[in-house]
């Protein structure tokens, strides 16, 4: 029978590969993307994650730590060391980081319930995450090649036009093929993921600001591009974040 405190060493293993995936895709939204919100967002998840492990003490943890004993170390796949895109660096992160915390929050509740609770919010808080670097990375968005950035009103308001390019707050409208998506123009109409649901990812979903604290909760829901009723708030937007910001007009 092993020690029974011998689960440690899963506990330092899987830690260290959170903390590490976590960093790789920091890096990636701070340096490759210049993204202010997405940098926040996993700092703070790195710091829960620190502070989680932190209920179990580093001398405990570093006594079971075998790195040269570890078989695992041995053994690698055709793909582990090619990365096809930048997507593929990110892809591979967010997983590792997924599998591990998952792997921290099953052994954690052999004595740490609550620590097991935080590390499983943290995965579903990694799921989020993931979804919107998705839509700020892969999405190549006709707005961004616009030198127009003002959304008019046309047809009695009808819809609104950027350029060549027609948003509605109809959500069954912006199925229509001369539609490029669906704008949200206030809080109380459709969510973004029945929208999302509805449309697909292939039609671009905006959503109107009304405050930066209204684009921060719009950003975690994984839209393509925000707007904001006048260029002040325009101006703190694209501070917040490197997705698209149109202005009302």
């Amino acid at each position: 029978m092993p020690d029974s405190t011998i689960y440690l060493r899963v506990i330092d293993a899987s830690a260290n590969r959170a903390c590490e995936a976590l960093r790789v895709i920091e890096d990636f939204v701070r340096f490759v993307q210049d993204d202010p919100f997405l940098v926040e967002n996993l700092k703070t998840l790195r710091h829960r994650l620190v502070q989680n492990v932190l209920k179990f003490p580093m001398p405990e943890r570093l006594a079971y730590r075998e790195t040269e004993a570890d078989v695992g170390t041995r053994i690698e796949t055709k793909t582990e060391f090619s990365r096809s895109s930048l997507q593929a660096v990110l892809d591979a992160n967010f997983s590792r980081l997924q599998e591990s915390l998952r792997s921290l929050e099953e052994f954690s509740k052999l004595t740490q319930p609550e620590a097991a609770r935080e590390f499983e919010q943290m995965r579903y808080a990694s799921y989020t995450l993931q979804r919107v670097v998705f839509f700020t990375v892969t999405k190549d968005s006709p707005l961004r090649r616009l030198e127009s950035k003002t959304l008019r009103a046309a047809e009695q308001g009808v819809w609104l036009a950027v350029g060549a390019l027609k948003f509605t707050s109809d959500p069954q409208r912006a199925q229509e093929p001369e539609f490029a998506g669906f704008l949200r123009v206030s809080p109380t109409s459709e969510t973004v993921k029945n929208v999302r649901n509805q449309l697909g990812a292939e039609k671009l979903i905006g959503v109107c600001a009304a405050s930066v604290e209204e684009a921060r909760a719009a950003l975690l829901d994984g839209i393509d591009f925000l707007a904001a009723a006048d260029e002040a708030l325009a101006r703190e937007l694209e501070r917040l974040t490197t997705l698209p910001v149109l202005v009302l007009g």
